[in-house]
């Protein structure tokens, strides 16, 4: 039964709750929950208190949320196209491919990309200030839902960047010579060489060339099956959304699936709780699914269910009345991502264990990150009335979590019920747990010794497991350029005002991306993510005949007035911008082209951007060997991953693990041993 919500009176008390705690723990900014700080350093490790916070992991990403047809993805650290997992977190440098005849759909924070068939799309950025976008061929259409600062689409003629929220859909000759801008709703700037134009609601323009970029303005045109596949997609999302609203924050990715695939019900503890339908007997979170390898957050569950994302990386679980409820984060609070919330245990040589979080358990990450990311990624998925015992969580945390070194083992909810055992060689390559599990006596998981994470380094077949079906005409990763480039090395202009600045305070200078592709063989389809299906169609159009011109404009010099602009917050609607006139001419109708096949090219190509991505992944070979030199199965520090790409060696960790571990044995399978696990255990006879 769904729950309503709480009442006025306890959701006002459950307001002052999280304000208090925000107080008690030294918080400040919580509404976006960027700008945390933490007055218990003192109970952290000395080194974990002096590590930079720009080493810290984005707070966001991305992940596949829809896949029909033949969908492939390339992670950002392997030359190799897999295809694509419905749930499959995105982020900086990945690139999905689309075949004929497919759709996609990409969600981030605040935003939905829906792909169109013989599409490439590469996440160029994906990072707390930026969500960039490369589009080197085929159709997309940009939802957003709010105004998310540095959201850019990048093609071979010019770089689009949102103003104000709405939708905007974008086309790319496959042979780069063109793109189709079209702003259905919202407003957006278009930049390129020799040309700069806002566009608002109804405007729609052809781009062709590249120095200088010639513009004609066009009618909108017809819709076709991309079209119709956002607008089914816009109708679910926003009344998903709309059911979510009170319970999770709409910064959550994946929430708005929820309401389709469960119900809300209300627990005095845990404010209301989601429950999944439908799920199989003996169901239990971080079961069904897999293990992949995505720096820099290092282990990454995928979950295999379509509803599988926000309950997996945000919130907590546990066991009410024999049910498994999922506990979202406070949503006043921006949640921060986790890779995924459990806890990993060393039941014995050769395995490989672990189980989920449960309510006001704190979160140890196992990849390299301040103080101030600790707090942050914890207030935000954890909910809890009592300030004190929030409080308590944090300052004993790491004695509790790593007995070997600081004291006495806590008991954790969910380890009885809820432990998966599975051999180190399945782990490390990124098997399917539930073909794989390992049935070890209660006594010996119940045991088992707490790691900060897995000891095994994880294979090449955890980041790309097979071979895709289809793959894009051209292999390369495309690469970036920028009108400013040549003057931005050469030292002749500032940065552009709204690329964000290094970590480090310094100008970042403008990254080029690249790397050879391969081209893949048979694989598995992925699997839809709901029944519905769109029949392929050509995309051509029947256009309506119109006035349009042709424009050209002189290459834009800094804006020094921007440079000292501030952001609006996340969520904020930024004012509308009039555009300026253009001069208009006729021209014949343009009509959308269907995408060919073409043979197969190993040429890079070129997308024109704006605002700087930051700097391309070590590959993951290069990763995994640093990895086992250093400490295997654990992720290279930002510092570690600089010492890569400039080929030096990779060098000691930034911050030391805060307890010792067993080192890890030569990995070879068990045998099984036949285990009754006892029935999950109700919420209420879990308390301590």
């Amino acid at each position: 039964m769904r729950a309503d919500g709480p009442t006025k009176t306890g959701f006002l008390g459950w307001v002052r709750g999280v304000a208090a705690l925000a107080l008690a723990l030294g918080l400040v900014g919580m509404a976006q929950g960027q700008q945390i700080v933490d007055d218990q350093t003192e109970q952290q490790p000395a080194e974990a208190t002096q590590m930079p916070t720009s080493a810290d992991p984005p707070s966001r990403v991305a992940r596949l949320s829809f896949a029909q047809g033949n969908v492939s993805v390339e992670p950002a650290s392997v030359n190799q196209f897999s295809p694509a997992e419905v749930n499959y977190p995105l982020t900086t440098g990945d690139r999905v491919w689309t075949d004929n005849g497919a759709l996609a759909e990409v969600e981030g924070t605040q935003l939905v990309v829906r792909i169109g068939q013989a599409t490439d799309l590469t996440v160029v950025a994906m990072t707390d200030t930026l969500a960039q976008f490369g589009l080197g061929q085929g159709s997309l259409h940009l939802q957003t839902f709010a105004l998310v600062p540095g959201t850019e689409i990048d093609t071979p003629n010019v770089a689009v960047t949102v103003l104000h929220p709405g939708d905007v859909r974008v086309d790319v000759d496959p042979g780069g010579a063109w793109t189709v801008v079209t702003v259905i709703s919202g407003q957006v700037e278009v930049d390129g060489n020799g040309f700069q134009q806002m566009m608002d609601s109804g405007d729609s323009v052809r781009l062709a060339g590249t120095d200088p970029v010639a513009a004609q303005s066009l009618r909108l045109p017809a819709g076709d099956a991309l079209d119709q596949f956002s607008a089914d997609r816009d109708q679910e999302y926003g009344a998903g959304a709309a059911a979510e609203q009170d319970d999770v924050n709409p910064d959550t990715v994946g929430g708005a699936d929820l309401a389709q695939y469960g119900s809300w019900q209300p627990e005095s503890d845990d404010g209301n709780v989601w429950f999944p339908t439908a799920v199989a007997v003996g169901w239990q979170p971080y079961c069904y699914g897999r293990w992949t390898w995505v720096a820099p957050w290092g282990w990454t569950w995928i979950e295999s269910e379509p509803w599988g994302f926000a309950p997996f990386h945000y919130g907590r679980w546990a066991v009410f009345g024999g049910r498994w409820g999922w506990i979202p984060g406070p949503p006043v609070v921006h949640p921060v991502y986790a890779p995924a919330l459990v806890v990993f245990v060393h039941p014995g040589s050769g395995v490989s264990a672990w189980f989920p979080l449960g309510p006001g358990e704190a979160y140890a990450p196992w990849y390299h990150s301040s103080a101030l990311y600790l707090n942050r990624v914890n207030v935000s998925n954890i909910y809890s009335r009592n300030v004190n015992q929030v409080r308590t969580v944090y300052n004993t945390a790491n004695r509790e979590m790593y007995p070997n070194a600081l004291g006495a083992q806590q008991r954790f909810a969910n380890r009885a019920v809820a432990t998966v055992a599975v051999p180190q060689d399945s782990l490390a390559s990124g098997r399917p747990v539930r073909q794989t599990m390992l049935h070890l006596p209660a006594e010996q998981l119940s045991t088992a010794a707490v790691l900060p994470h897995p000891m095994v380094t994880p294979e090449r077949t955890m980041v790309a497991p097979s071979a895709a079906r289809a793959v894009p005409v051209r292999t390369a990763r495309p690469t970036l350029t920028s009108h400013e480039d040549a003057a931005i090395r050469a030292g002749a202009v500032q940065q552009h005002p709204t690329q964000p600045a290094q970590s480090n305070g310094q100008a970042a200078p403008i990254e080029r991306r690249g790397g050879a592709g391969t081209q893949g063989a048979q694989g598995n389809q992925p699997a839809n993510r709901n029944n519905r299906s769109y029949e392929a169609q050509p995309n051509q159009q029947q256009g309506n005949s119109g006035e349009s011109g042709t424009v050209t404009g002189a290459v834009r010099p800094p804006n020094p007035a921007r440079g000292t602009e501030q952001l609006p917050q996340q969520g904020a609607v930024e004012p509308r911008v009039e555009r300026p006139a253009q001069p208009v001419q006729p021209v014949e109708t343009e009509q959308r082209q269907q995408p060919e096949r073409q043979p197969a090219q190993a040429e890079q190509q070129q997308l024109y951007n704006r605002a700087v991505p930051p700097p391309d992944r070590p590959n993951f070979d290069e990763q995994r060997q640093a990895i086992q030199k250093s400490d295997p199965g654990r992720p290279l520090s930002s510092q570690q991953l600089d010492n890569l790409r400039e080929n030096r060696p990779v060098g000691e960790p930034q911050v030391r693990e805060a307890a010792p571990h067993p080192a890890p044995a030569p990995r070879s399978q068990p045998a099984p041993q036949q285990r009754s696990s006892p029935p999950p255990a109700s919420r209420d006879n879990n308390k301590h």
